[in-house]
């Protein structure tokens, strides 16, 4: 269903209200897109861009260059493919419900099939034949029954996490495994299967070209190829930067590619034109971003749901890609201590950054939302599902439970005098845990997030109220020091990762990590900074 209401990307941007005293600037971003994934022209000729951290599908017109947000809201959490059938009806797949929903531009979408866990890629043969597959190991390749709430029908089983797929000319659906770096062709009637090509650097996608040849991307370098499907003779069409989801091709042949790692949609030259530079249609920006921290020297860090990502001056860096070696895994927080030591965590793991890329430290968690070192170099890690806080050995990962009487704790902060602050971002309260008891410090907030402390204060976002919020330490008075602010709460949809970070830079300065509109915003006191 369309969002009533212009998105926040378009409306909170302009409207950052600072409190007196207070500034408050973007120093990155924002977004348009949240990451981009599935892409597909549709009957319109827009090319329509799923974006499974946005919960929203876009469409951009090719002859404008204007992004229009067209599904938001709803029941969408994390849509990552679409394609259109014969009669201009798109079916989405939506990876975190497990669901394909129909949609038809200007409609509500409508479930059309269940069960389908990680369900990612999607296609449409011209006779309406509808095929989706699971992005896992031990994925399955379905073929979705026509009329809605029918079982589908299972074809294979056991993939090595197919993703993006097609059906070609010769009626066969082609498809990538991802982890195993091979791509496949299957009979859909038969269930006869081939192995085309294999030894690929993360292969997110194929697509079947006018002249039959397969059109795929190898997302973990950055490379498109083509592939003969006869003989498996392959061909570097372009080069790109990593982090490559999808590809489209329209009716002339021309090649449109999107990356999951930073929402960049771009025409991209081939053939004889190959080695120019894209067309850019949406620029690359941040999927969340979800948290941030200072390294020492004062680069900023950035946790962006895929990546890991740099701020230095106006220059964004990423690394620790997603589907590359050096990936930890889905980022959604981190903390960096005053030695440079990194830590992330994302889902069920926490881990240690290096130069030579993660190394896990514990991979149990039900939700792991907030990571923090306390006085005693102890790690210490909010599960936001289990209600518990763990206190853990920085190397082996063994520990206790600093606290469980928190039922949703979601950041973490340590103050100098070894203090932990801890938000609760569904109760709306703040508590504060030092020598073995756990107290309320602040309650009657909405949704509260980031937290950062300094001697006298603690600061949190809340991304239901849109405010940077500052409470006395000693008194517990508080202050708004920033409201609109464009947090996830706030959007139409259900995000796959809510979280806004926050932290104080070693100038004062408060770094937002804005995850409703795609910004880093730095909040400065006008009485003690030139900002």
């Amino acid at each position: 269903m369309s969002d009533e209401r212009p998105p926040l990307s378009i409306v909170e941007r302009r409207n950052l209200q600072p409190a007196a005293g207070w500034r408050a600037q973007r120093i990155a971003g924002p977004s348009d897109l949240y990451g981009a994934n599935g892409i597909q022209f549709g009957p319109d000729g827009k090319l329509y861009v799923a974006q499974a951290f946005g919960a929203q599908v876009s469409s951009i017109d090719l002859a404008t260059g204007q992004i229009s947000h067209v599904l938001s809201g709803g029941p969408l959490i994390a849509p990552d493919d679409l394609d259109f059938d014969p009669n201009g009806i798109a079916y989405v797949t939506d990876v975190a419900t497990a669901t394909t929903w129909t949609w038809r531009p200007g409609e509500e979408p409508i479930a059309h099939a269940t069960d389908q866990p990680a369900n990612n890629g999607v296609t449409v043969g011209d006779d309406g034949r509808i095929f989706i597959d699971e992005f896992r190991p031990g994925g399955r390749l379905l073929e979705l029954a026509p009329e809605q709430g029918m079982p589908p029908r299972t074809i294979l089983e056991g993939l090595d996490g197919p993703n993006a797929l097609d059906v070609g000319q010769d009626g066969r659906v082609y498809f990538p495994q991802v982890f195993a770096g091979e791509v496949w062709s299957l009979d859909p009637d038969s269930g006869e299967t081939r192995r085309i090509s294999a030894g690929l650097g993360s292969p997110t996608a194929v697509k079947v070209s006018a002249s039959g040849d397969l059109i795929v991307p190898l997302s973990a370098e950055g490379v498109i190829v083509q592939i003969d499907p006869r003989s498996g003779a392959l061909t570097t069409l372009a080069e790109v930067d990593p982090g490559i989801d999808n590809v489209a091709l329209d009716a002339d042949g021309r090649l449109f590619v999107t990356h999951y790692v930073d929402g960049q949609v771009s025409e991209v030259p081939t053939g004889t034109a190959a080695g120019r530079p894209p067309r850019v249609l949406n620029p690359p920006g941040f999927v969340g971003p979800f948290d941030v921290a200072e390294r020492p020297g004062g680069v900023l860090v950035v946790a962006d749901g895929l990546s890991l990502a740099y701020l230095e001056g106006s220059t964004v860096s990423r690394f620790g890609r997603l589907l590359t070696a050096d990936s930890p895994g889905l980022i959604g927080a981190l903390h960096i201590a005053d030695d440079g030591r990194t830590f992330v965590a994302g889902s069920n793991t926490v881990s240690r950054y290096t130069p030579a890329g993660p190394r896990q430290i514990r991979g149990d968690f039900r939700n792991a939302t907030g990571v923090a070192l306390d006085a005693s170099d102890a790690l210490l890690v909010a599960d936001h599902d289990t209600g518990i806080v763990h206190r853990l050995h920085v190397d082996s990962g063994e520990g206790t439970a600093l606290t469980e009487s928190i039922r949703h704790p979601t950041r973490i902060a340590v103050a100098t005098n070894d203090e932990v602050y801890i938000s609760d971002d569904e109760a709306g309260a703040i508590y504060v845990q030092h020598e073995g008891m756990t107290d309320l410090f602040a309650k009657d907030l909405v949704h509260p997030q980031g937290i950062a402390v300094d001697d006298t204060r603690v600061f949190v976002v809340d991304a239901g109220s849109n405010e940077l919020l500052a409470f006395g330490r000693a008194n517990g008075e508080r202050e708004v020091l920033v409201s609109q602010l464009p947090l996830g709460a706030g959007t139409a949809g259900t995000r796959l990762v809510r979280a806004a970070g926050l932290t104080q830079a070693r100038d004062g300065a408060l770094i937002v990590a804005a995850d409703g509109d795609g910004s880093l915003i730095r909040v400065t006191s006008v009485r003690t900074s030139s900002g």
